[in-house]
Order: C-alpha cells, then structure tokens, then sequence
C-alpha cells in the first residue's frame, strides 16, 4: 500500500512563528468601539451633520490607531458597522453625500491596515478569488470614469451615481485585502460570529417594533430635502429605505442562530430566532422567505441534527408557513401583502419567475440591440440609463445586473469569483474535520453560498447596491472565515500539514 508523503512548508527567515493568541483582542475594545458608534449616531440624529463631522474624525483617528494592535478585531466592526446602515453623516448630496458607520470603519481597517508593520502581515495568498474580484473592480472604476467623462455634460446625476458606486467597489475591494493580511484565531472567527448575531438581533428587534407600530419608521433623506417616512408595515427598521436588506438580515439572523445551536445548544438562541421570523414577516420580501426555506430544507436532509436542533429546525419551519400564508395576503392588511403574493405569483409581470428568468433576457438583449459596443465591458457601471436613458427599469436580477454593468467579460469574470470562492469553501470543509466547530460552520456556510446562488436570481445582494446597504462585503465576509481561518493556520504554523 502507498503511503502519502507529509509535506512540509519551511519557516521563511525573518517571519516570526506567531500563535493563535497573537491574533486575540480584549472584548472590551468591541464594547468601547459600540459606545463610540452609538455616540456618533446620536450627535448626528440631535445636533447635525457639523457637529458630527469632527466626532466622526475622532473616531476614525482611534480606530486607525487602535487597530493597529487589535486588527483581528475589524471584522467583528466590520460586521457591527453593517447593521446600521442609515446615514451618520449627509452633506446634501443625495446618496452621494451621505456617510454610514461602516464607510468609517472600513477606512479605519484599510488605513491601519497599510500601517501594520510588516512583520505583523502574513504573505498575501495570490489566488483566482482576489484576482477575480482585483478586475472587476478594475472594469467597474474603468467604465464609470468613461461614462463621467462622456455623458456628465447630458447626464450628470446620472454619471456621478457611477462614480459613487465604484468608489464602494474599491473600498469593498481594499477591506477585503487588507482581511486577507490578517492572521486569525479561532476566537476571532467566534467572537466575529457572535457579535454579528448581535447586531442583527438588535436589527430584528427594530424591525419588529417598527412592523408593529410601536416604533416610527423614520429614515433621513437629504435628496428629498428633509425627512421623509415609509409605510411601517414594511419596517425597515435601522437598514435604510429596502425592506429587501431587512429581509435577507432577518434570514441570516435565523440560520446563524441554528448554527450556533449545531455548536452548543441554548435556550437564549430562540431569541433571535423568534425575532427574525417577526422582522421576516414584516420584511415581506419574498426572496428573504426563499432563501431561509432553502436553508432550513438542506440543513434537515444534509446534517446531523441532535433532536433538540431537529425541534429548532421544525418550529422554523412551522414559522416561515406562517409567514408565508399571512404575507400572501391571507391575514395581511395592507398594500404590501397584496404586492407580495403579487410577487409569488407565476402569472404577474411583478412576479419572482417574470423577474429572475424572463426579463432579464429581453432587457440585455434591448441593450445590446442599443449599443453593441458595451457588450465587452459594459453600458455603464452601476448607471446603465446614462449611456442608454431609454433602457426599462432593470429589475433585481443579479446576474443581469452584473452583465449589465461590466459587460460579457466582467460576467465571465465573476463567474469565475463565484467558482474560486465556492472551490476555496470546500477546502475549508475538508481541513476542518478534526475541528467541531469550524466543521458546522464550514459547512453552514457552503449551504449559504448556495442559497446566495439562488436568491440571486430575484435579488441584487452579492453586488454594490445603495438600497441593499453593505450586504455585499458583509456576506462575502461572513462566508470566507473559514478559508481566512485555515489561511492563517498555515502561516503561524509553517509545519502544520497541507
């Protein structure tokens, strides 16, 4: 019988053997980080943008500083910072002007990020996965400075909107780099996981206060020239104007609960779990429903379930019925259950098969037929109607949208991004057999990416989207602790077996 040889990676001269523990933080520095925040949103909710300008300028010094000796931290910021996604600071320029709490934590991670001396970085992992994502942020900044410069003299709003988003797009793609820098513990990657499930909890509490009337559902919008205000049945709660963002929140609330429960079962999980069935039903985004019906219905046939996660999993089930039958417009009373069992329908031009299948074809072909130049690369980034003012309202397809946007190459090129990470999720999974908790995570989140896949057919979610908040990083984040996790491994232990 042949016996696989033992592969060994040499220590590099001048790297220092670092250990998980060099990787840790006091929680109290979260804690301090919130406080900070919460200090920020409140000067800017009471006294204004001027006064909260320089409060904002002292928290990002500190942060840049602090992170420096505490980076395994960012991510759990990162994640914190995603769940409040009004604006923090609105200098009057529509969605263009306004600043959010993590624009200012993910300058802070990049900033100190590049500061962090060198000995404290491990050597990047020159992979397709950030390759994929280098060039399309590449194509995107490429094609919204064509479209400003050809059409800001026709158009202006509309080409200045294409530079705002790939200007997100870069800070998407300079805080994922500065991550992948990073070596992490297996305490970061649970505290991180934690401290998400609480942001998001505080999220489904709103939404639930707000669904029910209880708390006012008021967002600012400096475009519209003050406050504006939004039916509460849809309670936004503190992610902006889309209840779709609410939506696919209170979904991950739900999952990452379970998969907490998989680790160590606890009462105080049904908590969250509770409110995000409440903020889902509120939510009436019926991709939202898709996607946590998806997750729960794989996790029941492909896991190992004790009976008291199986129990977990069964009242889920029970609760999504419920909230299907009354956002149907069963037990519903108001506008939005009507347009939601609209969108269920197969036979409404609203409906999720008219959206995700068949008119996305008819739109990229009308688009072609307008302008075939912008097949390679695109008819404009994030900004079609500058280049194309006659275009239809696109729809929520992301894998149109993507098209759209960056043109045949940039959507091979993404597709190519989704494959790479998918590919790196399955090795994580293999390395973490020895590893309970990074198993069920590994694994949870492979049936996540999967549910991404799907609901993106309906939804914008893993591409750059005002409406949709930061879902894009925070997801792809979220998804990509494990291969972070098993990348350090290999760094602070250069014998650890490959």
């Amino acid at each position: 019988m042949q016996v696989a040889q033992t592969q060994y990676v040499p220590l590099q001269p001048g790297v220092p053997l670092q250990t998980a523990s060099d990787a840790s933080y006091r929680v109290g520095y979260l804690w301090t980080n919130i406080v900070l925040g919460l200090a920020l949103i409140f000067t800017f909710v009471y006294l204004g943008t001027q006064a909260a300008t320089p409060v904002a300028l002292v928290w990002l010094f500190f942060l840049t500083v602090t992170l420096r000796k505490n980076f395994p931290a960012a991510i759990a910021l990162l994640f914190l910072a995603a769940c409040y996604e009004r604006p923090i600071l609105d200098y009057g320029l529509g969605i263009r002007g306004t600043v959010k709490l993590f624009d200012i934590v993910a300058l802070a991670v990049i900033v100190a990020g590049w500061l962090r001396p060198r000995a404290k970085k491990k050597k990047p992992v020159h992979d397709t996965l950030f390759a994929c994502f280098t060039l399309l942020t590449i194509i995107g900044t490429f094609s919204a400075v064509l479209i400003f410069v050809l059409f800001r003299s026709e158009r202006f709003d509309l080409s200045l909107r294409s530079v705002f988003y790939a200007g997100k797009m870069i800070e998407y793609a300079l805080v994922l780099h500065a991550l992948r820098l990073t070596n992490y513990g297996k305490t970061d990657i649970t505290r991180a996981i934690h401290f998400l499930l609480f942001g998001l909890t505080i999220v489904s509490y709103i939404g639930v206060l707000q669904g029910l009337g209880l708390v006012q559902n008021q967002y600012y919008a400096s475009y519209a020239g003050g406050e504006s205000y939004i039916n509460v049945a849809w309670a936004l709660s503190v992610l902006g104007p889309n209840h779709i963002h609410l939506g696919v929140y209170s979904a991950l609330t739900i999952f990452l609960s379970i998969i907490l429960m998989q680790v160590r079962f606890r009462i105080i999980l049904f908590i969250p779990i509770a409110l995000g069935l409440g903020a889902l039903f509120f939510s009436h985004s019926a991709t939202s429903f898709a996607m946590i019906a998806f997750l729960i219905a794989v996790n029941f046939v492909y896991s190992n379930f004790t009976s008291k996660l199986i129990t977990v999993g069964a009242a889920v089930v029970i609760g999504i019925s419920v909230v299907m039958y009354f956002s149907g417009g069963h037990g519903g009373q108001d506008i939005e259950s009507e347009r939601t069992a609209k969108k269920l329908s197969i036979h409404d031009e609203l409906g999720l098969v008219h959206r995700a299948f068949i008119r996305p074809p008819k739109l990229i072909a009308k688009a072609i037929s307008m302008k075939p130049a912008g097949v390679p690369f695109g008819f404009g980034f994030r900004s079609p109607r500058a280049s194309l003012p006659s275009l239809p309202n696109m729809g929520d397809n992301n894998y149109m949208a993507v098209f759209i946007d960056v043109g045949a190459i940039g959507f091979a090129i993404y597709l190519a991004f989704l494959v790479a990470f998918y590919k790196k999720l399955r090795s994580a999974l293999k390395q973490s057999t020895a590893d309970p908790f990074m198993s069920i995570y590994a694994r949870s989140t492979i049936l996540f990416f999967w549910a991404v896949i799907l609901v993106m057919f309906g939804q914008e979610i893993l591409w750059p989207i005002h409406s949709r908040g930061n879902t894009f990083p925070i997801l792809l984040i979220f998804m990509a602790l494990p291969f972070f996790y098993y990348e350090s491994e290999r760094t602070v232990n250069p014998y650890r077996l490959r």
